[in-house]
């Protein structure tokens, strides 16, 4: 377990635990003084009563950030809107909000909370501009169903302190506050995921998968049961924030988006072709001639 500074820490346990900050920032058209710096206090108290009322921990403030946990991120969110609703319109006070979460073991200690977790919800914090609410993919999958499809693909960066690289997901909390009129097209089109499902299953995809696959062999990522489907038939993998269906089979693949007539059906055959919205995918024949090698498909 590590501490925030990177330190292990031997003697404690680590718990899960969605962690917050909430930076008060200078509107754009501003910028913090000592007059605005003298507001922050009052801010920082309703944020703790909002974070209190939602079943948060609060954690301390330093300056103008704020520090809370939570024991399930569907409540931190929760908390999270409520304050981004109350402190949206920026014009009468001159600041505004931003916000980083991130999901995963935090170690507990003396009131404070110490470890990568805690690191990554402050480093993007950091990352992102005033009126927005950032989180990561892991948080993302520990909400449901609902709050997911306020999700959006933000960005995949390189956090000072922490290896790798971390998908970073915008929550859109209010479309018409969070900067999303100006953010670039494709942004605005990058999923936040995808449901399969067939046989009565349901597979869940995330947008930092490398390569899904589909297929009659038992190591698939989705196990078909027909002779329809070769052994690795096709695979699921993500382009530049877009969900790709790739045929990699000997009888191809079909696609049927919703809406789309039968006799305009998509075939594939060693190609790709890009998943939007909702529709049926089939495995070596036209959908509706073999239930067993149809799968439905929801992007989200």
């Amino acid at each position: 377990t590590c501490k925030g500074g990177g330190e292990m820490v031997a003697s404690e346990e680590a718990e899960s635990r969605t962690m917050l900050f909430a930076d008060v920032v200078a509107a754009p058209s501003t910028s913090l003084d000592r007059t605005v710096q003298f507001a922050v206090e009052p801010v920082h108290e309703e944020m703790r009563t909002l974070i209190e009322a939602a079943g948060g921990e609060w954690i301390k403030s330093i300056d103008t950030r704020a520090m809370a946990s939570f024991r399930h991120a569907p409540e931190a969110l929760g908390a999270v809107c409520e304050i981004m609703r109350r402190y949206h319109d920026a014009e009468d006070s001159g600041l505004e909000i931003r916000v980083g979460m991130a999901t995963g073991p935090v170690v507990l200690r003396d009131g404070d909370c110490f470890g990568d977790t805690v690191n990554v919800a402050a480093r993007i914090a950091d990352h992102g501009k005033p009126g927005l609410v950032l989180t990561t993919l892991d948080t993302m999958t520990c909400l449901d169903e609902e709050s997911r499809r306020l999700c959006r693909v933000y960005d995949e960066a390189s956090l000072k302190g922490i290896t790798g690289k971390t998908g970073i997901v915008q929550v859109v909390w209010d479309r018409r506050t969070t900067g999303m009129h100006s953010m670039p097209a494709e942004m605005m089109e990058m999923a936040a995921g995808m449901y399969l499902r067939t046989g009565g299953r349901t597979e869940v995809i995330e947008p930092r998968v490398r390569s899904f696959v589909i297929g009659r062999e038992t190591d698939c990522d989705l196990v078909m049961d027909t002779r329809r489907a070769s052994r690795k038939h096709a695979r699921v993998y993500v382009q530049r924030g877009k969900f790709m269906l790739q045929d990699q089979s000997t009888n191809g693949t079909y696609v049927q988006p919703e809406g789309v007539p039968a006799e305009q059906t998509i075939y594939l055959r060693n190609e790709s072709f890009t998943l939007i919205g909702s529709g049926v995918i089939s495995l070596g024949a036209k959908p509706g001639f073999d239930a067993k090698a149809e799968i439905e498909y929801e992007v989200y």
